[in-house]
């Protein structure tokens, strides 16, 4: 299954500005998909893509829709839409005046194949890489296939600059301090710090998991190790089995011992919950500027409800980037007022009168290298028009899509930068103790 490289019709935009639009400025775009054999299945508002010199540099963003069922005859066509605003992807800043292409992007989706169930952690072994379980199942790509038109040239009226987009594409690179906290390290720091078994979530204790890590070849590591509140509708997962005792932040947060709820609403005040972390891990960090402040309710191993604190502090000054040294903190004091159950595919579950162990995470991206941008085009900077996503590929929605000519050549689509090097993606759970929900 997945997108086949023959495409069964076109995609045009009918009607390009004859005129140069001002750059922040909107302009209607009509775009026409015509089969050239029966087609049917299900699509959306078609995407158009403002590509300058191979890169693309804009795109539109369409109304959300319910996607729609199509069936259209050999030589039968259907038009949609497109508003687009001639702003950058990156900071949506008005495009400078030049000579840019547009392309339209039109996804058909034909069938859908059952995916194969993601195995969850506890029923797995802890692997030597990054301490993670290596699946045993693939999910797979629904079938379908993304039209691309040709291009068509656009002329933006303003005023005209050397290289208009050199601060996204190449932006200058801090020098990383000397004891900065690179993947390699924290792989290895992760490594010795692995255990298995279930974590007691006692107060004070931590336990890190891996989310995402270049070095590894497992692509489901987030859906093995994640923990939290159901996203799709299901029973909630216990803790991974497999984690590091790794004191790399150091959380603290003062809870109240009790609170009494209302429809979700904590009706005895609003406590006040100092938040705290610290880099104890000896080395430089990507710098944090705030404490992740959600509240994560544990209830016999698993989530079943978060609170979202508020900073009291709405004009706080957070630390300067770009490193969070050795020994450093931030944090603050922040208001809680209300706790929400996790949802279920009829609503959003309560939380019960009881006792709870309250559960904070922070979030560690690490990387060593810097971005890079692959263009559009190919070395020679010839476009291949009308291709398509072969299998595997993301979503022309997504950062990047990968396409492919009539030869089957790979080409790229870079939305945004995307990292060349080594990265790590790791979360800190630390237990804040319990609290005890009256109504």
């Amino acid at each position: 299954m997945g997108f086949p490289a023959e495409q069964p019709g076109t995609l045009v935009i009918v009607n390009p500005p004859a005129d140069a639009v001002a750059g922040g400025a909107s302009t209607t775009l009509d775009v026409t998909l015509t089969a050239s054999e029966d087609l049917t299945g299900q699509f959306g508002v078609p995407s158009v893509l403002v590509v300058w010199n191979g890169i693309v540099v804009g795109t539109s963003s369409p109304a959300i829709t319910q996607v729609q069922d199509l069936s259209l005859a050999a030589g039968e066509s259907t038009t949609g839409s497109v508003e687009l605003e001639l702003v950058n992807c990156w900071d949506d800043t008005a495009l400078p005046g030049g000579v840019y292409q547009l392309v339209a992007a039109q996804d058909v989706f034909t069938a859908a194949s059952e995916p194969a169930e993601v195995p969850p952690a506890s029923e797995g072994e802890a692997t030597a890489e990054a301490g993670v379980i290596e699946p045993d199942a693939t999910v797979s790509f629904d079938a379908g296939y993304t039209f691309l038109s040709d291009p068509v040239e656009i002329t933006v009226d303003g005023k005209q600059v050397d290289d208009p987009f050199g601060q996204y594409l190449n932006p200058a690179q801090p020098e990383l301090p000397s004891d900065f906290l690179t993947p390699q390290i924290a792989r290895e720091m992760y490594q010795k710090a692995l255990v298995t078994g279930t974590w007691d979530m006692a107060k004070g204790t931590q336990r890190v998991v891996v989310t995402s890590d270049s070095a590894s070849t497992n692509q489901l590591l987030w859906e093995q190790n994640y923990f939290g509140c159901a996203w799709d509708g299901g029973a909630a997962r216990p803790f991974p089995t497999a984690s590091a005792d790794l004191r790399l932040l150091d959380v603290t947060g003062t809870l109240p011992a009790q609170v009494s709820l209302s429809y979700g609403w904590i009706v005895d005040g609003n406590p006040l919950v100092d938040l705290a972390v610290t880099n104890v891990s000896g080395h430089s960090m990507p710098q944090m500027y705030e404490p992740n402040t959600t509240l994560v309710f544990v209830k016999n191993g698993r989530v079943v409800g978060e609170a979202y604190l508020t900073n009291v502090n709405r004009n706080a000054q957070y630390a300067e980037a770009p490193f969070f040294a050795a020994g450093a903190q931030v944090g603050g004091q922040y208001v809680w007022r209300d706790v929400n159950g996790c949802w279920s595919n009829t609503g959003e579950l309560p939380l019960e009168p009881g006792t709870y162990t309250v559960l904070n995470s922070q979030y560690l991206y690490l990387t060593s290298d810097s971005y890079g941008v692959v263009p559009f085009s190919d070395a020679a900077s010839s476009y291949y028009p009308g291709t398509v996503l072969r299998e595997g590929a993301a979503s022309l929605g997504g950062d990047t899509a990968v396409i492919v000519d009539g030869d089957g050549d790979r080409v790229a689509i870079d939305l945004l930068p995307e990292p060349q090097g080594q990265w790590l993606e790791m979360q800190i759970w630390t237990s804040l103790g319990t609290v005890t929900i009256t109504s």
